[in-house]
């Protein structure tokens, strides 16, 4: 089988920032139950709508015959009724106590077939004893709102003192409980016949070993495995079209899996991956193939997290049917994956402008995808049509009826300014060339001076979000003239220089973060005598032989979510003449777009409601003017931004808006506006 590999990266807006180690836990979503946003793509229209509001980081949805669901909540371990039509919620009492920290907790939930006669359940959790913690699979039945007769039908062995990668998805088919169990971030379980860790395994839903599983008669092995090699499962599903079991699960630092299942196969890891370990090294030898282990149908370089795992089989939107949808923890979409037979052929990302962490992806009995959300949503996709347009309107885009707005008392000191979204801080960062001591933050309501340590004064720098976390500044004009080679790191409200050397010295440089490589880009600028395109990876800088546009300064740049590409325009050649030519690059290469009118000063910013390229010419005596990128063409917009000079922007992706900053043409100060959504 062809195995095709994706380097995919979103994240929940514009200026949000790749993962690094451990994924943060989402805020409490502040959406209210009827909350819905429409989207429009090429194979459907659809609303995401919420259903429920206040769970805590729903991870399994089972649904039930009479319009409810069970939704297990992971940290509290906790099972709770939703009624699908209101969002009201009955918690379930009689759940056993769980380990909740990390990767721990109430991990999957789902119910009998013949539930509605039976009451029975299946549900996984971590249970701690003096030996340490392991993942257990029961079965119990439902009294009404009580767990009684419960039944133990798995207990991972060993009992280890950690609380990582237990993995835990669990499928009811034909009689078949099938299990998929993390290797407890203790590789070589993975391999030992001896441990469930690590492996998927069938039982009979009373809990006996089939005969037929293929390690029954393996001296020493556990007879329930039905297949081994697994790192982190996340997802686990029958193909409706084929009966088929498919898995994925998290890779180290990538090699995110998705696989078919089959009897007896070892699917490789820790021997064979695709990943590395988080340090950098090679995973074992450095193997991605190796006989006798299988191959994944697909894989992802760089991780995306998957998490939860549906089959769509309705009729509501027949160009998904057959499709494969999953959540990323990292990059905040719905995975939609396109399979032709066995093969991945396309991928489309969903929902990135929410920001959501996906942990739960269910088909429901009406035929909508369900979504648990880690903020504490339930979630249905429906179609969007004209009668629930009329009904129920949902959110609109960024348009004409949405003004931009000035924010009183919002006031900073003039100079040059020069803004950028801090993700890790969830604030809008703003330097000003007037103020070389002071960093301004924005609280959604005023900005906020930041004294202390800042890079010498300065003009001209390019910011953008750091790798490794916080921003990176690069360049600019020392107080002397001269352009600068420095480069500093902001994190945490402090200012600190970076050793390692940069690129040349310039000044008006464009500068974006390429969520696809986890990697800061950096292009152009003054003096115009250096074309190339270099990185930084967190750690040094690195130039990228790139037959680009020739170079021009003050030109804008940012990440496009919708293609994965990074989008410059804007700027002035080494000349000084205003530019119309606006360029896409792919990593690998150069793409003209459309022309624009030849326009100085700009901000260049994704909006994540209309999923596009928004760009605003600024420094202009009179009202602005607006942009929206379109594929390959640039086609008017609204609202026009107010006449400012010296200004910036940036997206507020705590505060869901566009905060603009600028200097009134004939005002001493700058003002700054907001633009919702």
């Amino acid at each position: 089988m062809r195995v095709r590999a994706l380097s995919i990266a979103i994240a929940m807006c514009a200026a949000g920032v790749a993962p690094r180690g451990e994924l943060r836990a989402q805020e409490l979503a502040t959406d209210t139950v009827g909350s819905c946003w429409t989207y429009q793509t090429p194979d459907a229209r659809f609303r995401a709508e919420v259903v429920a509001r206040g769970l805590t980081v729903p991870v399994s949805i089972a649904f039930l015959s009479d319009g409810r669901a069970l939704v297990a909540e992971r940290p509290v371990g906790r099972i709770s009724f939703v009624e699908l039509r209101t969002g009201a919620l009955t918690p379930i009492e009689g759940v056993p106590a769980v380990v909740g920290e990390v990767d721990g907790g109430l991990l999957e939930v789902v119910a009998h077939p013949d539930f509605s006669r039976n009451g029975l359940i299946y549900f996984a959790y971590t249970e701690h004893t003096d030996s340490g913690n392991a993942t257990v699979v029961e079965r119990a039945r439902l009294d009404g709102r009580r767990m009684v007769d419960r039944v133990r039908m798995l207990a991972v062995h060993p009992y280890i003192d950690n609380v990582n990668q237990f993995g835990a998805r669990l499928v009811l088919d034909h009689g078949y409980l099938y299990i998929a169990i993390g290797d407890r971030e203790i590789p070589a379980l993975a391999q030992d016949l001896s441990s469930d860790a690590g492996k998927i395994v069938r039982l009979r839903d009373d809990g006996s070993v089939p005969a037929d599983n293929p390690f029954v008669k393996v001296a020493g092995a556990r007879p329930e495995i039905w297949s081994l090699g697994h790192r982190n499962p996340h997802g686990l599903a029958i193909d409706p079209r084929t009966g088929a079991l498919w898995e994925h699960e998290h890779g180290p630092r990538g090699g995110d899996e998705i696989n078919i299942i089959r009897a007896g196969r070892n699917y490789g890891w820790p021997v064979i991956t695709y990943g590395i370990e988080y340090s950098g090294e090679p995973v074992g030898n450095g193997l991605t193939h190796q006989e006798g282990m299988e191959q994944p149908v697909y894989f992802y370089v760089p991780s995306i997290a998957p998490s939860g795992m549906a089959f769509y089989s309705g009729a509501d939107f027949p160009r998904w049917r057959g499709n494969i949808f999953l959540g990323s923890l990292s990059y905040r979409h719905l995975n939609r994956v396109v399979l032709r037979g066995n093969r991945v052929v396309h991928e489309e990302r969903l929902l990135s402008d929410r920001g959501w962490r996906i942990r739960e992806v269910r088909q429901g009995p009406d035929g909508f995808l369900y979504l648990g959300i880690e903020s504490g949503l339930l979630v249905r996709l429906r179609p969007d049509t004209a009668k629930s347009q009329a009904s129920a309107p949902c959110a609109s885009g960024i348009g004409a009826s949405d003004p931009w707005a000035v924010a009183p008392g919002a006031r900073l000191p003039g100079g040059r300014l020069t803004a950028v979204y801090d993700a890790d801080a969830r604030r809008v960062i703003l330097l000003d060339d007037a103020s070389a001591d002071t960093t301004w933050e924005w609280d959604r309501h005023s900005w906020i001076a930041v004294p202390g340590i800042t890079p010498p004064a300065r003009a001209g720098q390019s910011i953008a979000t750091d790798p490794s976390g916080g921003l990176l500044l690069f360049g600019g004009i020392g107080q002397d003239g001269t352009p600068l080679s420095e480069s500093w790191h902001y994190a945490t409200r402090r200012w600190s220089k970076v050793a390692a050397a940069g690129p040349p010295a310039r000044a008006l440089s464009s500068m974006a973060y390429d969520l696809d490589h986890h990697r800061t880009l950096l292009w152009g600028g003054t003096p115009c005598t250096d074309s190339r395109v270099w990185s930084w990876d967190g750690k040094e800088w690195a130039a990228i032989d790139s037959a680009g546009p020739p170079p021009r300064k003050d030109a804008t740049m940012v990440y496009d979510f919708s293609t994965r590409s990074i989008v410059i325009a804007g700027g002035q050649d080494c000349a000084g003449r205003a530019q119309r030519e606006s360029w896409r690059w792919d990593g690998t290469r150069w793409a003209r777009l459309s022309s624009l009118p030849a326009i100085g000063s700009t901000c260049l910013v994704y909006s994540a409601t209309r999923n596009r390229i928004l760009l605003f010419a600024l420094d202009s005596l009179k009202t602005g003017m607006a942009w929206q990128l379109n594929g390959s063409r640039w086609e008017a917009a609204a609202p026009r931004p107010p006449a400012l000079r010296n200004a910036t922007c940036a997206v507020d992706a705590a505060g869901l808006r566009i905060v603009l900053a600028g200097r009134a043409p004939a005002g001493a100060e700058p003002e700054t506006y907001l633009l919702p959504r």
